[in-house]
């Protein structure tokens, strides 16, 4: 079986970001299926979320550009004209350009390797993504270049699109296209855009959902959000959460994690990771350590945030105003090798979003063992069971969140064996069986697919 997955996905970046996590997530159990995978990406690379220069595999592999966005064509690489690089654990071929338009990254490895195999097509223009940030535009852009490639989607046994709104180009061909609901699009659209780009998002979302063969929401609240705006395309939408890998994601030395990034073995770390973005109101997080802070009794603590976003310089002169700055350390985004350490270095994993879908992060601290205390968002209710694997707080209060922090802090080590065995049971090998069957279902024209999704 042959997939295209099309989302706002750069492989090479750094960032944490939830759909990039459920690409890579899904590659690995999908090679070792037997299926092809390739990715066109309508994220700009690099963009200023991700600056490609940090990565030191980005400092040696240029991207490679075939013409420009409009003038595509298929070059065929000579041989030895690649160079190969290491990857997290990847084999890399790339052909060094500076021309932007058309980015084709192959990574490949053997059947009995434990790599992903997958192909990166990047159809951004990074200008335009900087001046609009609808996807919409983005997924006309693309119209216009699938229209002058046809042949390069006919290889393809079905399209799987990130977003309702990428979906619209690639509904015109006569293949079988699905998609993910990570968000609810159209209520996000309107927060973030305002009126008149809600509106526009809205006309693009109904008329995509209703044609459709099949969509995937990652939480109970995002179906529920599509299901009741658009109760005539509820039969086509099944619920599949996100995963984690438990074989990179799992308990290691405290200590020894602790020594490498130069954290005290004493203090009682509280650890986020991932976009400093409004939607993660990390101010909550900030009022409720300073909080903390000024109770007294859980000292030595300290507040560990990795990452980066549009709201970061916000947080810094919060810490400042608060003189927390002693107490808090702001890394910049990690590795994907690193992110298993330095979540181990926590006492605690701290959630404040105001909207979520089923985040991995929180998946990918229960597998190292480190309980979550969250806001009460999405899904995360299923994997955060209070006093078992951590704390929910039901408002968004910073007193009910430092509350919560202590109590979790105070009794850390009795969560551990708790978080490891519910992490077990959502792993990326699961997710990839029930997408797998809703490919098969839609292949083979089942119409009824939450029927026989579970028979």
């Amino acid at each position: 079986m042959k997939v295209l997955f099309v989302g706002k996905i750069d492989p090479w970046c750094s960032t944490p970001c939830g759909i990039r996590g459920y690409f890579q997530g899904l590659v690995k159990p999908y090679f070792k299926k037997g299926i092809e995978v390739t990715l066109i990406s309508t994220s700009p690379s690099p963009s200023q979320d991700c600056p490609r220069g940090e990565d030191p595999i980005d400092k040696r592999c240029k991207p490679l550009f075939l013409r420009q966005l409009l003038k595509f064509e298929f070059s065929k690489v000579p041989d030895g004209a690649l160079a190969t690089e290491t990857l997290g654990g990847t084999q890399a071929g790339v052909l060094p350009s500076s021309r932007r338009g058309l980015e084709l990254v192959s990574v490949k490895g053997s059947a009995n390797s434990d790599v992903n195999l997958f192909s990166f097509v990047n159809v951004s223009d990074r200008e335009m993504v900087s001046r609009s940030q609808s996807l919409f535009i983005v997924a006309l852009n693309a119209k216009s270049l699938v229209l002058k490639i046809r042949g390069f989607f006919s290889s393809f046994d079905l399209i799987h699109v990130q977003r309702i709104d990428q979906a619209l180009p690639f509904i015109f061909f006569n293949k079988p296209v699905i998609c993910t609901l990570h968000g609810k699009g159209s209520a996000q659209a309107l927060e973030k855009n305002g009126k008149i780009v809600h509106l526009v998002y809205t006309l693009v979302e109904r008329f995509a959902i209703s044609r459709l063969d099949h969509a995937i929401a990652v939480s109970d609240d995002i179906y529920n959000f599509y299901a009741s705006k658009y109760p005539h395309s509820s039969n086509k939408i099944s619920v599949i959460g996100n995963g984690v890998d438990t074989a990179v994601f799992k308990p290691r030395d405290r200590q020894e994690v602790r020594k490498r990034y130069g954290f005290s073995p004493h203090e009682k770390i509280i650890l986020y990771l991932g976009r400093f973005h409004e939607e993660k109101n990390l101010k909550l997080l900030v009022l409720s350590f300073d909080r903390l802070i000024k109770a007294g009794s859980l000292e030595p603590l300290r507040l560990v945030l990795v990452g980066e976003g549009n709201t970061k310089n916000q947080i810094l002169e919060m810490i400042r105003d608060r003189n927390l700055a002693t107490k808090v350390t702001i890394l910049p985004p990690v590795s994907d090798s690193e992110v298993p350490e330095i979540i181990c270095c926590a006492d605690v994993f701290a959630l404040t979003s105001l909207v979520e879908g089923f985040p991995l992060v929180v998946l990918q601290a229960l597998a190292c063992g480190v309980p979550i205390v969250s806001t009460n968002v999405g899904d995360v209710h299923k994997v955060v069971k209070n006093d078992e694997t951590g704390l929910i707080v039901d408002d968004f209060s910073d007193e009910s969140f430092a509350y919560c922090l202590r109590r979790v802090i105070e009794n850390s080590n009795r969560y551990a064996a708790n978080c490891v065995r519910l992490a077990h049971q959502n792993s990326w090998e699961e997710v990839s069986n029930q997408n797998i069957k809703i490919y098969n279902l839609v292949l083979n024209g089942k119409e009824d697919i939450h029927e026989n999704l579970h028979s």
